[in-house]
């Protein structure tokens, strides 16, 4: 930020692969990103440091990347159709959600932290347990077209997911 007259950092890929998400974690201290090497990187925005890799067993490119709400778990969206929950601190991966049918463009917690909405080719948008229970509702836009992302507001109650042709509020 060169408002406040302190230089940015620039965080790159070690082996050059492209970026294709970034996300600041809850308290502004820490940046996850998702790249196309199947790698997602927890980078401390003070000194631009790396801190974890969180790596992909199957190697597939990460679209996506989020902070849970406390910023303990950050969960990944993969070009492969699954969805992964890992351990921030760690790197130990928790978590493999599959289901769709294409690749996943976008995932994000709910604030209570409960839930992960994902955005994908397939058409769907998708609400998930965060725990290994499973999917708890689909949205499916009713003409196929591709879900590219998703949030989900303060509250928990709202979930609005967005398509090449708008949003729709699930």
């Amino acid at each position: 930020d060169t408002s406040t007259g302190r230089p940015g950092i620039t965080v790159s890929e070690p082996r050059g692969a492209g970026l294709n998400n970034a996300v600041f974690s809850p308290d502004g201290t820490e940046i996850v990103t998702a790249s196309g090497d199947g790698t997602a990187r927890i980078w401390s925005v003070a000194s631009g440091l790396q801190l974890q890799v969180l790596t992909e067993p199957g190697g597939a490119v990460l679209n996506g990347a989020a902070f849970s709400p406390d910023g303990s778990e950050v969960v990944t969206a993969g070009d492969d159709g699954t969805v992964a929950m890992w351990d921030a601190r760690t790197g130990t991966q928790l978590l493999v959600l599959r289901g769709h049918r294409g690749p996943v463009f976008a995932a994000a917690f709910s604030p209570d932290g409960k839930e992960i909405v994902t955005a994908s080719e397939d058409g769907t948008a998708k609400i998930w347990d965060a725990q290994p229970v499973g999917t708890r509702s689909v949205l499916a836009d009713p003409s196929g077209n591709a879900f590219y992302g998703v949030a989900v507001d303060s509250s928990g109650h709202q979930v609005v997911a967005v398509t090449e042709k708008g949003a729709i509020d699930i």
